[in-house]
């Protein structure tokens, strides 16, 4: 649970223009692999603006998917719904030789752009793009979801 919740926590945080998580209730189990730690849960959390968020930080896909996992959302507004896939630019690829479903990406390189937005704060002199405060934010609320799981009850931050 905590390996994809706190970066995609992260990324709510911001679009949530730094709303506050208030509370956060949290399932994690081991139902998917033979490894001595949660491999699926559900992370819910509520906002101070009152926007209610749930994630499914799982490890879920088989071994035969593609690639090591994925990150979509959807957001569902007042005005409507946008859904989002943040490895969306990929050529799907279906091999003979290795007898599985492949996928080629294309596009934007997520951790590259990341890095590069990193040096070049520190080579103009600019607030870094993404603080340790931010990454305190989402730590508070993957750590939150544990103790959740451990009470069996909301977690009020």
């Amino acid at each position: 649970m905590f390996d994809h919740t706190v970066h995609v926590t992260d990324l709510m945080n911001w679009f949530m223009n730094d709303a506050k998580v208030t509370e956060v209730y949290a399932y994690a189990d081991t139902l998917f692999y033979e490894i001595d730690i949660d491999d699926a849960g559900m992370v819910h959390m509520k906002y101070d603006n009152g926007v209610v968020a749930v994630l499914d930080p799982s490890w879920s896909r088989t071994r035969s998917f593609p690639t090591w996992g994925d990150v979509t959302m959807e957001i569902v507004g007042t005005e409507g719904v946008i859904s989002l896939d943040s490895f969306a630019q990929k050529n799907e690829v279906y091999s003979d030789e290795t007898m599985k479903a492949q996928w080629h990406y294309w596009g934007d390189d997520m951790d590259g752009s990341m890095i590069k937005a990193f040096i070049t704060a520190i080579q103009e002199n600019k607030p870094v793009p993404v603080t340790g405060e931010d990454g305190k934010k989402a730590t508070v609320v993957a750590l939150s979801a544990y103790e959740s799981v451990k009470q069996g009850t909301i977690i009020r931050l």
